[in-house]
């Protein structure tokens, strides 16, 4: 395993458990759109602004060219995507 991102709203300082191999951990939390329930037409607008968010930071994250990166660079690098887009 290289990377592990967890986007879960509240995931951000929960323990999370320990995963093989020591990879790059990263934090691109948003808001749980499950969690909507106000109605259909809310519930589904929570989801396409989830996958927005989510489809943008991985973007770009492949982007940046990493396979280019010195391999101490892509941790700052994971953060830095995942702080650049803030959620709603």
């Amino acid at each position: 395993m290289d990377m592990v991102i967890t986007v879960c709203g509240n995931a951000r300082d929960e323990v999370c458990p320990i995963w093989p191999g020591a990879p790059l951990t990263g934090h691109w939390g948003i808001d749980d759109p499950a969690a909507i329930t106000s109605s259909p037409k809310a519930t589904r607008a929570a989801f396409e602004v989830a996958y927005s968010v989510l489809e943008a930071r991985a973007k770009a994250w492949l982007s940046l060219g990493f396979e280019d990166m010195a391999p101490e660079d892509h941790q700052a690098e994971i953060d830095r995507v995942g702080d650049s887009m803030l959620v709603m």
